[in-house]
């Protein structure tokens, strides 16, 4: 079976699997006292106030070591909660972090620092090292979960980056994971060719970070489809749009939006 017929064989089969962030409280983390909110499953937009932390907070519980980093021990107190509910596919899933009471980490604790994750499913405890196990991402796609505009590090040149070998996936953990060469590069060279296709049609206006985001985009969309030959488990995570020009935008709707939404990924705006 060729690259082509696999692809459109899982396109017909799997349905999109998302990973939305319904509702999120964080308590004595860091310079937050308290923070409750109840997130929309297409839109939501994060408060200006603290938001860098509660970015971090949503790393620690949905397992996205690029957005928890290194918790450092002052942020982490007895009092310290950070809860969320989570819709993964089809099930619904309740996290919550705290002090690990030996003070010991653990293998599988996504962020560093002393924080103990429990997970339950309709009251059913679940393992949550093995939960987000199941649905990892490379560290790549752990980074795009966040855009930020990087005049140093534009996007229109990431995907023919992705065709150095030597360039990209220097880490032998990445491809001891399951990372499969030729898979990639086909995905790669077919994503390419397609959007030479579509170099005929009108070209995209607006400031340099619009074209960035917009490049952000596509290189997003070409994970999704090597994601879909590869992992079985894969879930497409919410999109944390950390630009007030492109949030802006994406709150006034329009062709922008639209391009956001077909990637079937919640958007959750730092303004």
């Amino acid at each position: 079976m060729s690259y082509s017929e696999c692809r459109i064989k899982r396109n017909d089969s799997q349905a999109m699997n998302r990973l939305i962030l319904k509702r999120l409280t964080v308590e004595d983390f860091g310079p937050v006292r308290r923070f409750a909110a109840v997130f929309d499953p297409k839109l939501a937009v994060l408060p200006k106030q603290g938001s860098e932390t509660v970015i971090q907070a949503i790393g620690i519980v949905t397992g996205n070591r690029s957005l928890a980093g290194n918790v450092p021990e002052w942020m982490i107190t007895d009092g310290t909660r950070i809860a969320a509910e989570l819709v993964i596919g089809e099930r619904t899933y309740r996290i919550t972090a705290r002090k690990r009471p030996d003070s010991v980490n653990t293998e599988g604790c996504p962020a560093e620092g002393d924080l103990a994750l429990e997970a339950t499913e309709a009251g059913k405890p679940v393992d949550a090292a093995g939960l987000f196990g199941s649905t990892r991402l490379f560290s790549e796609e752990e980074r795009l979960t966040r855009y930020r505009f990087d005049p140093d590090d534009l996007f229109e040149a990431r995907l023919l980056r992705y065709r150095d070998p030597e360039e990209f996936f220097p880490d032998p953990a990445e491809y001891a994971y399951g990372i499969k060469r030729r898979t990639f590069r086909l995905c790669l060279a077919d994503h390419l060719k397609r959007m030479r296709k579509e170099n005929g049609r009108p070209s995209e206006h607006g400031s340099p970070k619009r074209k960035d985001f917009l490049a952000c985009l596509d290189v997003i969309a070409f994970w999704d489809e090597f994601e879909e030959i590869r992992d079985l488990n894969y879930v497409r995570r919410p999109l944390i749009i950390d630009s007030k020009t492109v949030a802006a935008e994406l709150l006034r709707g329009g062709g922008l939006r639209e391009r956001c939404e077909k990637l079937g990924r919640q958007l959750i705006l730092k303004l």
